[in-house]
C-alpha cells in the first residue's frame, strides 16, 4: 500500500491534509450572488418566472396560478386527513373510556361478592384504610368521628363512583404488580402510549406554502389577487427575449432592487417611489352618516393605473361589514416579497442576503473514507471564493485599463499645454499638497471636490476643459487613477455605444442624463447618488442590511457594440448600477477603494464663451454633491481661461482641430471647506436637521436611512429647496472669489440668477443676444 501524502484510503486525516485544512476548515462564510437569488416576481413554488401571476393578499408572495391552485388543492386533501385522523382518535378515546367502564363494574361486581363472602379484609387492605371522597380521591378516614348515615340519590351516586375508583385503583395496582413486561408479539399485550395524543378538535385552514414560523397567514382562493405587470420591450441580452416588467408610473425596471407595491384588488404593481409621489391619499372631509367615527379621517387613495378606488371604507351597518372583512379582501397595498439583492458591502465577511446561508463543510465517515483530497480543494475553493466574492478594489485588468487611459490623457494633455500652447498655472503647490495627503486611501478623512467655470468642448463627443486641465499635473498623477478626479459626462453624447462608454468609463467619467433630452435627467437621478457616495465612506446605509446599497442594476449586459451597457467580466455582476433602469455600468462606489475620492464638475451645465469672462448660474446638483456626503469635503475653486480660443463655437473649417499658440491659464484657489468652520458648516447643519425632522415625521421604521437616497420632502420640500439654492450661490461665489484674484473686475451679480438667463427663451446654443457663445453639454 501506498504510504505517500495522496493516500485516500485511511479513515483519518494525515499531518499534511489537516495543515491543508488548517486555514479553511470549518464554518466557512461566502457572500451569494445576484444569481443565488431567484428573479423578481418568481413563483414561490416552482421557482420559476411567474406564469399568470397571482400574489397572496397577506403578504404578497407571487405564484403561478396552477401552482397555487394546486397547492391549495392539496393542503385541503391534507387537512381532510388530518381530520379523519382526529375522528379516529376520537373515537377510539371514546372505546377506551368505555372499555373502563365495563371493567370497572365488572371489578365493583367482584368486590361487592367478596364482601358478601365474607372477604371484607381484603379491600380494606386495598385501601389502607383510606377512604373515598365523592370526587374519587382517596383521603385518610377519619378516626373518632361518626359519620350521619343519609341515603338520597346523590349519597348513592356518590357511593357507586366511589365504588369504580376503587375497582379502577385495584386494576391498576394488579397491572403495576405484574412482574413482566409486555410482549411485542402478542397483539393483545402490545405497549401503547398516549403521551402527546391530541384528540381536541383543531381549526384547520391552508396557509401560504411562503409563510415562515415567525409570520405564518392563512391562503385561500379569495386571497389570491390576480396580478397585471406592466412589461416593456424584451429584454436586451436574454436568450428568450421574454418581456421586462417596469413601473408603469416612472417605465423603471422592477427587481429585487426596488420596493414593488401591489395595488388590492385592480392587481396592479407600481414603485414604491412612484406609490409615495402619486398615490398618496387625499384627504376628505367627515361623513356626518358614517357609522364609525373614524371613517372619515382616512383620505382617498386610487390606483394609478386604473383610478380604482382603494380606500378601506366602513359600511353603513356592522353586520355587513363584519361579513366583508371574513369574505373578502381587503382593498390596499402590499409590497411584494423578494428573496434579496444578492448585493453586499465589500468589507462584509457575512453572507448578506434576505435568508443569511452559509456553506458549511461537515466531515462524515464517507467523505473522510473515500474523499479527503476532494474535501480539501472544495475548502480551498470556498475560503478564496469567500474572498474574491467582495472586492476591495476593481479587478487587476480593469485597474490596468482605467491607468492606461487616465495616463495617456494625462500625458497627451500635458503636452498639448506645455508643448503647442503656453500656459500659466497659479497655486497648484498647495494643490499638489492636498493630492499628497490624499495618497494613501486609508488615512483619507473626507472627499474633494473642485468645482470651475466651462470654456470649450470637442466636436459635441468629449470635453476640451477636462480632461485637458488636468495637464498640469505631473506624470505620476496621470497613471494613479485611485488619486485622480471622476466626473460627469453627457449620457447622449459620451455614452453612445459601447466603444464611448468603455473609453469614458476607464477615464473615471459617470453617465449623466441631461434633463433636457433624457426623462431619466434631474437632480436625483442614480448617477448623482453615486457621485455623493464616492465622496462619502462605506457603509452606505446604518438601519438595513447593506444588501441594498450597491446596484438597482439587474439586467445582463447587452454584448452589442451598439449598446452602451459594460461592466468588469472579472467582477462580479452585481457590483453594477442602472441609471435608467435598462442599461448596466460599473458602480464606483461599491469598491471600499473609492472612499473619499475626487470629484471635478462643472455647475454651469453647459460651455459658457462670454467677452468679458463671465459666468452663467450654477445648477443645483453640486450643492447635493456638498450636503448630503457623510463628512464635508475639501472644495478647491479653480478659474480657467484660454480654452474657449483652442475650440472656440465661432471656429471655421477644419472645426475638429483644436488651435495652438494660444495662451491659456489655471489658477486653483484655496481650499474654502479645509476649516472645521466654514461657509457652508452651518448649510450642513441645517441639513442633517431637516434630515432627523424628515425621520421622526416618518416614523423611524419606514424611513430608509441610505446615503444618497432622499425621501419626497428632502428633495421637493422648500427648506431643502432654499438649503440648496443658497449652497450653490456660495459655490459660485467662491469661483468668484478666484476669478477676482486673477484680476478681472465684478460682474453683474444678476448673471448669477435664473431669471436673467430666463430670457434666452428656447434657444439653448448658438450665439446669444449678450454677444456669448453657449454650447449644451
Amino acid at each position: 500500500m501506498s504510504h505517500s501524502k495522496r493516500n485516500t484510503s485511511l479513515a483519518f486525516f494525515t499531518s499534511h491534509e489537516r495543515s491543508l485544512l488548517k486555514s479553511s476548515w470549518g464554518s466557512q462564510a461566502t457572500r451569494l450572488s445576484r444569481d443565488s437569488f431567484l428573479p423578481f416576481a418568481s413563483c414561490r413554488l416552482c421557482l420559476q418566472i411567474a406564469r399568470d401571476p397571482v400574489a397572496c393578499a397577506a403578504n404578497g408572495d407571487v405564484f403561478c396560478r396552477e401552482c397555487a391552485v394546486s397547492n391549495l388543492l392539496a393542503q385541503r386533501k391534507e387537512i381532510k386527513r388530518l381530520e379523519k385522523e382526529a375522528d379516529r382518535r376520537l373515537r377510539e378515546a371514546e372505546e377506551e373510556v368505555t372499555e373502563k367502564g365495563v371493567e370497572e363494574k365488572e371489578r365493583a361486581l367482584v368486590d361487592f361478592e367478596r364482601v358478601m363472602m365474607g372477604l371484607e379484609g381484603a379491600q380494606q387492605k386495598k385501601t389502607n384504610g383510606r377512604r373515598v371522597e365523592p370526587n374519587g380521591e382517596l383521603v385518610p378516614a377519619l378516626r373518632g368521628t361518626k359519620r350521619k348515615f343519609e341515603l338520597d340519590e346523590e349519597e348513592m351516586l356518590n357511593n357507586a363512583k366511589a365504588e369504580r375508583v376503587k375497582a379502577r385503583q385495584a386494576l391498576d395496582d394488579e397491572k403495576s404488580a405484574k412482574p413482566s413486561l409486555p410482549s411485542f408479539w402478542v397483539p393483545s399485550l402490545t405497549p401503547s402510549s398516549t403521551l402527546g395524543r391530541n384528540i381536541k378538535p383543531q381549526k384547520l385552514q391552508p396557509f401560504c406554502p411562503a409563510s415562515t414560523e415567525t409570520s405564518t397567514h392563512p391562503l385561500s382562493l379569495k386571497s389570491l389577487i390576480s396580478v397585471s405587470f406592466s412589461t416593456s420591450g424584451p429584454e436586451s441580452g436574454t436568450s428568450d427575449n421574454s418581456p421586462h416588467r417596469i413601473c408603469p408610473a416612472c417605465k423603471r425596471a422592477l427587481n429585487n432592487g426596488v420596493k414593488a407595491m401591489l395595488t388590492i384588488p385592480c392587481g396592479h404593481v407600481i414603485c414604491k417611489a412612484c406609490v409615495d409621489k402619486f398615490m398618496s391619499p387625499v384627504e376628505q372631509a367627515p361623513d356626518p352618516h358614517a357609522v364609525n367615527e373614524n371613517s372619515g379621517n382616512t383620505g382617498e387613495m386610487r390606483c394609478y393605473v386604473c383610478d380604482q378606488d382603494l380606500t378601506d371604507r366602513w359600511k353603513a351597518k356592522e353586520g355587513k361589514l363584519e361579513k366583508q372583512e371574513k369574505n373578502s379582501v381587503k382593498p390596499g397595498l402590499v409590497e411584494i416579497a423578494g428573496e434579496g439583492t444578492g448585493r453586499a458591502d465589500p468589507d462584509s465577511v457575512l453572507v448578506v442576503a434576505l435568508q443569511a446561508s452559509l456553506y458549511i463543510i461537515i466531515p462524515t465517515a464517507t467523505t473522510v473514507a473515500t474523499g479527503r483530497n476532494r474535501l480539501v480543494e472544495d475548502a480551498e475553493s470556498i475560503f478564496q471564493m469567500s474572498r474574491e466574492s467582495s472586492p476591495h478594489q476593481p479587478s487587476l485588468p480593469w485597474r490596468t485599463g482605467s491607468s492606461l487611459i487616465m495616463g495617456f490623457s494625462g500625458a497627451i494633455s500635458r503636452i498639448f499645454i506645455f508643448g503647442a500652447n503656453r500656459t500659466d498655472i497659479h497655486g497648484l503647490d498647495s494643490f499638489l499638497g492636498l493630492l499628497d495627503e490624499r495618497r494613501d486611501i486609508s488615512e483619507r478623512q473626507r472627499g474633494l471636490i473642485t468645482v470651475s467655470n466651462h470654456l470649450s468642448v470637442y466636436i459635441s463627443a468629449s470635453s476640451i476643459d477636462d480632461p485637458v486641465i488636468w495637464g498640469a499635473l505631473p506624470f505620476s498623477y496621470a497613471f494613479n487613477p485611485s488619486n485622480h478626479r471622476w466626473s460627469l459626462g453627457s449620457y447622449d453624447i459620451c455614452f453612445k455605444n459601447k466603444l464611448l462608454s468603455t473609453f469614458f468609463t476607464f477615464g473615471q467619467v459617470l453617465p449623466t442624463h441631461r434633463y433636457a433630452h433624457s426623462a431619466h435627467g434631474g437632480l436625483f437621478q442614480p448617477t448623482m447618488t453615486q457621485a455623493v457616495r464616492l465622496l462619502s465612506s462605506q457603509p452606505f446605509n446604518r438601519t438595513r442590511s447593506p444588501a441594498s446599497e450597491i446596484s438597482s442594476a439587474t439586467n445582463k449586459p447587452d454584448p452589442s457594440i451598439l449598446s452602451p451597457d459594460i461592466s468588469d467580466p472579472f467582477s462580479s455582476s452585481h457590483l453594477t448600477y442602472s441609471t435608467n433602469g435598462l442599461d448596466t455600468y460599473p458602480a464606483p462606489s461599491s469598491y471600499a477603494s473609492r472612499k473619499y475620492s475626487w470629484l471635478h464638475i462643472f455647475p454651469e451645465g453647459r460651455v459658457h464663451q462670454h467677452p468679458n469672462k463671465t459666468m452663467r448660474y450654477f445648477k443645483w446638483g453640486v450643492a447635493r454633491l456638498i450636503l448630503e456626503p457623510d463628512e464635508c469635503p475639501d472644495i478647491i475653486p479653480m478659474w480657467i481661461e484660454g480654452y474657449d480660443q483652442v475650440m472656440h463655437e465661432a471656429r471655421e473649417w477644419p472645426r475638429f482641430v483644436p488651435r495652438v499658440g494660444k495662451k491659456l491659464g489655471i489658477w486653483f484657489g484655496g481650499n474654502v471647506a479645509g476649516e472645521k468652520e466654514n461657509a457652508f458648516t452651518e448649510l450642513r447643519r441645517k441639513w442633517k436637521q431637516l434630515v432627523e425632522e424628515d425621520k421622526r415625521r416618518s416614523g423611524s421604521s419606514e424611513v430608509d436611512e441610505e446615503l444618497g437616497v432622499l425621501s419626497e420632502r428632502l428633495k421637493y420640500g422648500k427648506e431643502a429647496t432654499d438649503l440648496r439654492i443658497e449652497c450653490t450661490k456660495r459655490v459660485r461665489d467662491e469661483v468668484l472669489n478666484v476669478r477676482r484674484m486673477r484680476g478681472l473686475p465684478d460682474e453683474d451679480p444678476k448673471q448669477g440668477l435664473v431669471e436673467t438667463w430666463i430670457e434666452e427663451g428656447g434657444k439653448r446654443e448658438g450665439k446669444m443676444d449678450d454677444g456669448s457663445w453657449v454650447k449644451d453639454v
